[in-house]
């Protein structure tokens, strides 16, 4: 299949306040209320690691210490000052979107914002807040960082499921691993083994799948709208597959994933098949928490095939209609924050005015996301099921062959079998924002590779 740049990667699949805070003096004054808490737990600002954490402009790192205190430094390496917990030690830290302040929660609670420039002066602190404190719970500080504690990760079953899922939906906070035999509610955040990629379970329901004639930047192919009925709750990957996880399956097994990666290399929009270009190396650089690319769809099945190899679970790519039931999360507005692409910087990954430096003859939206490529996962915000990068970062994969609407089950299944071309959602770092839309619709030939197209894990839950 020919590939083309219309300020996407490929040829689209159609028929032709968190803290309100004052420094003054050196010191920090909060005005907290609940949503805020609510929003410290689900939405993620900063680069966020709860061992350690780099400032977003990269000239400072923060680093939980032995005795609990996270210690910051300089990028030479020169000290810079200590955070300690509000009486007990330290179980994540990071930075502002502004690198200015040093965020902190400790194990009984407290959250704490410290400037900078106060390090070594003055900062405040707050007083243990309750949600804060059962979310702190879950970790276990220990020399070296925190973890999740495995007594409260047996019990969090019993607590309320989406009450949970808020409390933990921090992109820094591992999911818990489940217990055998358990079966995971909607809501529940889990993996199946240390390694394994955290999933959510999405609820059951029904929902219009395509967008409405009026729906600025529609195709053709987004419609006839139709009803479909997810009928059983599934568990969906929380983030796309990264880089590491990648890495650990072709270890594990010696498969090649080869190169002629669509990319980039010069960085001057002379895109094309680059025989040196392959999931290890896309052209522009990348973290292990990055979702991986140049991944065709062969390479995505083998990967299920091992990981419900390794879990003895069945593990799968989504349906188009199941990709698009988790991208919406209830809403049906062209994006499942809204409408207004130039408002969607927090939310997703796109073509943007940081993009437009690099590429000016791309359509781009008004605002910068902070990424020109791929983002680290949880860069930004999750959606209402807690799903994270639906709307750009990396396009995904799917089960189905390439059909219109007209045929397909109404039940949410695929349109399988052998075909010369597989569908594709959810846009990617170099879309346009018309093309991040929840009812976009993309196609490739299965043994496509693209700097820009990664997957996302399913899996299905028994009975």
């Amino acid at each position: 299949m020919a590939l083309k740049i219309r300020n996407r990667i490929w040829t689209r699949l159609a028929s032709a306040s968190l803290l309100a805070a004052a420094v003054i003096a050196g010191c920090v004054f909060l005005v907290r209320t609940a949503p805020d808490i609510e929003a410290h737990l689900s939405r993620p600002e900063g680069q966020a690691g709860f061992a350690g954490a780099l400032s977003p402009d990269g000239q400072f790192t923060a680093v939980i210490r032995d005795d609990g205190a996270a210690e910051v430094r300089r990028a030479d390496g020169e000290f810079v000052g200590l955070v300690r917990g509000h009486a007990a030690p330290l179980v994540d830290v990071q930075f502002t979107p502004d690198g200015k302040a040093v965020r902190t929660i400790d194990v009984e609670g407290g959250l704490r914002l410290t400037p900078v420039s106060a390090l070594g002066l003055r900062d405040a602190a707050l007083a243990p807040e309750p949600a804060l404190r059962e979310w702190a719970a879950t970790r276990l500080w220990r020399p070296g960082g925190a973890q999740l504690v495995s007594a409260a990760a047996r019990a969090e079953w019993s607590l309320n499921p989406a009450s949970l899922a808020r409390q933990l939906d921090a992109p820094s906070v591992r999911a818990p691993i489940l217990p055998k035999g358990v079966r995971p509610q909607p809501g529940t955040m889990f993996r199946d083994c240390q390694d394994c990629p955290d999933m959510v379970v999405v609820p059951s329901g029904k929902f219009t799948m395509g967008s409405p004639a009026s729906e600025e930047g529609r195709n053709d192919d987004e419609g006839p709208q139709r009803q479909v009925d997810i009928a059983a709750p599934l568990a969906v990957g929380r983030f796309e597959v990264t880089l590491e996880q990648f890495r650990q399956f072709t270890r594990a097994t010696g498969h090649s994933a080869g190169g002629n990666c669509f990319a980039d290399p010069l960085g001057n929009s002379e895109w094309g098949g680059t025989p040196e270009a392959n999931w290890t190396s896309p052209a522009f650089p990348q973290s292990l928490n990055d979702p991986v690319v140049c991944i065709n769809w062969e390479d995505a099945r083998s990967y299920m095939a091992w990981l419900s190899g390794e879990t003895g679970h069945s593990y799968r790519l989504l349906t188009e209609a199941e990709w698009e039931y988790a991208a919406r999360a209830g809403t049906t507005t062209a994006y499942s924050f809204g409408t207004d692409a130039d408002r969607g910087c927090g939310h997703m990954n796109g073509a943007d005015a940081r993009a437009r430096k690099s590429y000016p003859d791309w359509t781009t939206s008004g605002c910068d996301d902070g990424y020109l490529n791929t983002a680290p996962a949880g860069s930004f915000a999750a959606n209402a099921f807690g799903l994270y990068d639906m709307h750009g970062n990396v396009a995904e994969w799917v089960e189905d062959c390439d059909g219109d609407y007209s045929g397909a089950p109404p039940e949410g299944g695929a349109p399988t079998g052998e075909c010369s071309a597989r569908v594709i959602r959810g846009g990617s770092w170099g879309d346009a924002p018309q093309y991040l839309r929840s009812a976009i619709r993309y196609r490739s030939d299965p043994g496509n590779r693209v700097s820009s197209l990664g997957f996302r894990v399913a899996r299905t839950l028994p009975p």
